[in-house]
C-alpha cells in the first residue's frame, strides 16, 4: 500500500478564532499522526500547549508546504469542518438539511451558514485550496487531491459507537452540566476528550496530544485548544475513510458533507438525501 497523507482542519468560522490542524500519514496499513495543533500558526511554527492560542487567516500554501515537509507527501485529502460549496453560500444548503434530517434525532443537526459566517473566511479557505488544485468533492468517485466538508459531531457517532451527540464542547459545558461547578465541568470535559482520543488511538497511532493534568491552572476557555485539536483529528480521520471508500456524501453537486459509513447506521431513514 503506498504512503499517503491527509490533513484535517477544524476551521473557525471567523479569522479571530483559532483553527485546529492535524496531519496523518499512512505507511502500510496503519495511519500515524505526525502533527496535531490548536491553530494554523502552531501547525507551521511548532506547538507549545501552555502558550496562548490566537486566531488568524489560513495561509494555505504554508500549511501545505509544512504538511509535505513533515510527512514527505503532499496531502491527498484535506477535510474541513466548515461549510464549503461550489456556489455562493447565502443560507442553509441541501447538505445541511440532509444531515439534520438524518441525524437530528441524535442531537446532531448542523448550524445554519449565513452570508457573513463563514463568509469571507470560508471563501478564502476554499479558494486557497482550489488554487492548490484541491477540488471540492461532492460525489462518490471524485478523485484526489480532494477538499472535503466534514462534521465531527456525526463522525464521532461512528467512531465511538454512541448514538447521541457527545458532550465535549467547552462552550456548551454549562448546558450539559448546569448543576455542577466549573471545576467539575472541566473534569468531565477532559474525561470526554480522553474517551475520544482512546477511540482515535485504535485507528491512528502516535497521537501526541497531552491533555492537562492540573485543571485548576486552566480557565474553562483556555481548554478550548484541546477541543479544537481533537476536532482536527476527527476531521483527518474522516479523510482516511474517504480514501478507503468507507464514507458517503450527503448533499448535492454543489455541496456535500462526508459521513463515515460507521455513522450511517445511526441515520434516520430519509428520502431525497
Amino acid at each position: 500500500m503506498p504512503r499517503e497523507a491527509v490533513l484535517g482542519i477544524d476551521a473557525a468560522w471567523t479569522d479571530r478564532q483559532p483553527s485546529g490542524v492535524a496531519l496523518l500519514r499512512r505507511d502500510g496499513s496503519k495511519w500515524e499522526c505526525l502533527r496535531v495543533t490548536p491553530s494554523y500558526a502552531s501547525f507551521c511554527e511548532g506547538v507549545n500547549w501552555e502558550e496562548r492560542v490566537s486566531g488568524g487567516v489560513a495561509d494555505v500554501p504554508a500549511l501545505l508546504a509544512v504538511a509535505q515537509r513533515v510527512s514527505g507527501e503532499a496531502p491527498l485529502v484535506v477535510a474541513v469542518d466548515m461549510p464549503l460549496a461550489n456556489t455562493v453560500i447565502n443560507a442553509r444548503r441541501t447538505a445541511d438539511n440532509a444531515v439534520s434530517r438524518a441525524f437530528g434525532h441524535c442531537k446532531c443537526a448542523v448550524h445554519s451558514p449565513t452570508p457573513a459566517r463563514p463568509g469571507n473566511t470560508g471563501r478564502n479557505l476554499h479558494a486557497g485550496f482550489a488554487g492548490a488544485n484541491y477540488s471540492l468533492a461532492t460525489q462518490l468517485g471524485d478523485s484526489p487531491p480532494a477538499l472535503l466538508e466534514v462534521y465531527p459531531h456525526v463522525a464521532l457517532l461512528g467512531l465511538t459507537g454512541r448514538d447521541e451527540r457527545l458532550p465535549y464542547k467547552v462552550g456548551k459545558s454549562n448546558t450539559y452540566w448546569c448543576e455542577i461547578s466549573i471545576d467539575q465541568r472541566k473534569r468531565r470535559l477532559v474525561k470526554e476528550w480522553d474517551l475520544i482520543l482512546k477511540h482515535l488511538g485504535r485507528e491512528i497511532k502516535g497521537i501526541n496530544l497531552p491533555l492537562p493534568d492540573s485543571l485548576c491552572e486552566h480557565s474553562l476557555s483556555s481548554l478550548k485548544r484541546y477541543e479544537d485539536a481533537i476536532d482536527a483529528l476527527v476531521c483527518a480521520w474522516v479523510a482516511t475513510r474517504y480514501l478507503d471508500k468507507t464514507s458517503v456524501p450527503l448533499g448535492d453537486s454543489s455541496a456535500a458533507i462526508w459521513i463515515p459509513l460507521t455513522s450511517m447506521r445511526f441515520a434516520k431513514a430519509t428520502h431525497g438525501t
